[in-house]
């Protein structure tokens, strides 16, 4: 797995010269823009309707009351602890969520993107071709959605235990990683007409690929606006040059 980590991470920094010399930036900004947009929307609706439902939560269920009556301090911190948990998973499920409907419905651009572009630039691209393909894309994003979302779940639980539950926030990290990862593989494999079964096999096989690429994907997320304009086309032309790469290697 750490061979395929640093594979991913290579991609990255070799995706930037294939961008500037396939002179792509055109191709970037205004979808680039529209994602910043939109990501910035949602986070604010998500914080929103999570802190909501947190304090709704607490009210209902009596905890307010009951970390505001408590002498124990070790005992209310330990609440506090999987309070903020239990927020912190809510959040990354509507994070998760908001990357599924976006890359699905934003499909035909970036499979034209990817198959153009990065793949078959001299073959013909028909609407024939545009639709079996946005089918396939969505195919497996709903079969990872629903296998993220059973992890989520099962992770959340166990994220309310004392002391167990505080590293698996990191866990969550690594599984949402390895998700997006794997959406940008998706568009890849598709452009190549990989068979439904082998993509889901190649996640299974190579999952440093797939985290690799995804934890890139969100660092970049911390430079502002520049960061979220970029991230996802790179995150594209990495995944295409990563499997390149790791075709090399094996």
């Amino acid at each position: 797995m750490f061979k395929e980590l640093i594979i991913s991470i290579s991609a990255y920094i070799k995706s930037y010269s294939f961008i500037t010399q396939k002179k792509m930036l055109k191709w970037i900004i205004l979808p680039g823009l529209i994602y910043s947009v939109i990501l910035v929307g949602s986070i604010y609706f998500f914080s929103i309707s999570n802190n909501n439902f947190i304090e709704w939560m607490v009210l209902k269920t009596g905890l307010k009351k009951i970390i505001e009556g408590l002498n124990d301090g070790v005992l209310g911190f330990l609440i506090t602890m999987s309070t903020f948990n239990l927020s912190f998973f809510l959040l990354l499920f509507y994070f998760s969520l908001f990357k599924y409907v976006f890359f699905s419905f934003s499909a035909p651009l970036y499979l034209f993107f990817q198959f153009k572009i990065l793949n078959n630039p001299n073959e013909k691209f028909t609407f024939t071709l545009l639709k079996e393909q946005i089918k396939r894309v969505l195919i497996v994003n709903f079969r990872l959605c629903i296998g993220q979302s059973i992890y989520l779940f099962f992770l959340m639980f166990i994220s309310l235990i004392p002391i167990i539950g505080w590293f698996m926030p990191i866990l969550t990290l690594i599984l949402e990683s390895y998700y997006i990862g794997a959406i940008m593989l998706n568009f890849t494999f598709t452009c190549q007409k990989k068979s439904y079964h082998d993509t889901i096999q190649y996640f299974t096989n190579y999952k440093g690929m797939c985290i690799g690429n995804g934890m890139i994907y969100y660092l970049i997320h911390f430079v502002p606006i520049i960061g979220w304009i970029f991230a996802p086309f790179y995150a594209l032309v990495a995944s295409k040059i990563s499997i390149d790469l790791f075709k090399d290697e094996i």
